[in-house]
C-alpha cells in the first residue's frame, strides 16, 4: 500500500492529523494477478474539445469565485469517503475514526439588561402664596374727655343758734301757737342769714331758762339778698320750721305747760 495514497484519505484540515498505521502482514495481502488487470486502451479516452478549453479561458475570473464552496467541499468529502471505503475493502483494515471534536460550550447567555425604571416625574414646586397684606392700623379711639369735675359742695355749716328770750310766758304761747299753725316765723334783725342756712331757735322764758324750747328750721327768705326794701318791708329773715308730726306734738305740749 502506498502511504501517499492513504494521506489523500485524510479530511481537508488546516493541519493533517497523523494516522497510526499498524504493521502490515505481507501474508495478509492477496496476490495480484496480472492477468486480471484490464488494459486501458486509447479508444476508451474521449477526445478533448479545444472549444471547451477556450470557453473556459474566456469566462471571467469573478465567475469562478462565485462557485458554491460549501457544495464543492461536500462533493470532495463524499469522494474521499468513497475512496476510504474502497481502500478498506482492498486492505481489510478499517481506519481509526477521526477524533470527534468536542462540541463547543454554549456561549454564556448574557442576561438581558433590566429596563431602567422610568423616571418619576417631579412634581412642580407650588407657587409661593402671596403674603396677605398687613391690615391697616385701626385708628385709636379718641380718649374721652374727662367729665367736668363737679365743684365740691361747700362744707355744710353747723346750724346757727338763734336765742330768743321772753319775759311773759303767755306771749310765747300765743305767738308760737300761731307760728306752728303757719309752719314758720319771721325774725326781725339787721343781720339776717342767707337763704338756705339752717338754724336752731331756742325760746327762753324765766320759768324754763335752763331747758329752752328748741325749734329747728331753715332760712327761706332774707332781706340780705335785697338791695332796697319796700316801705312795708323790714330787715330780717323768714324761717320755715323742720318739724315732723311727733316733734310738732311735743312742742305743743311744752307750750301748754307754760
Amino acid at each position: 500500500v502506498d502511504p501517499s495514497a492513504l494521506e489523500a484519505l485524510e479530511p481537508d484540515m488546516d493541519e493533517p492529523a497523523p494516522i497510526d498505521m499498524p504493521d502490515l502482514d505481507p501474508s495478509a495481502l492477496a496476490p495480484l494477478d496480472t492477468e486480471e488487470a484490464v488494459p486501458l486502451g486509447e479508444d476508451d479516452l474521449l477526445p478533448l474539445d479545444e472549444d471547451a478549453l477556450s470557453a473556459l479561458d474566456e469566462e471571467p475570473v469573478d465567475a469562478a469565485v462565485a462557485v458554491d464552496l460549501a457544495a464543492a467541499a461536500q462533493a470532495l468529502a463524499d469522494e474521499l469517503a468513497q475512496d476510504s471505503d474502497q481502500a478498506v475493502e482492498d486492505t481489510g483494515i478499517e481506519p481509526e475514526p477521526a477524533p470527534i471534536a468536542p462540541e463547543p460550550e454554549p456561549a454564556p447567555i448574557t442576561p438581558e439588561p433590566e429596563p431602567e425604571p422610568e423616571p418619576v416625574p417631579v412634581a412642580p414646586e407650588p407657587e409661593p402664596v402671596p403674603a396677605a397684606p398687613e391690615p391697616e392700623p385701626v385708628p385709636a379711639a379718641p380718649e374721652p374727655e374727662p367729665a367736668p369735675i363737679a365743684p365740691e359742695p361747700e362744707p355744710k355749716k353747723k346750724p346757727a343758734k338763734l336765742k330768743l328770750s321772753y319775759k311773759n310766758p303767755s306771749s310765747v304761747v300765743r305767738e308760737y301757737t300761731e307760728n306752728l299753725r303757719k309752719g314758720g316765723s319771721f325774725i326781725k334783725t339787721s343781720k339776717p342769714l342767707p337763704v338756705g342756712r339752717e338754724v336752731i331757735i331756742e325760746v327762753r322764758v324765766p320759768a324754763i331758762a335752763d331747758d329752752p324750747i328748741v325749734i329747728p328750721g331753715e332760712v327761706t327768705w332774707s332781706s340780705r339778698d335785697l338791695d332796697n326794701l319796700g316801705p312795708d318791708e323790714v330787715p330780717g329773715m323768714g324761717i320755715e320750721y323742720r318739724l315732723d308730726a311727733e316733734a310738732q306734738a311735743a312742742l305743743q305740749s311744752r307750750l301748754a305747760e307754760l
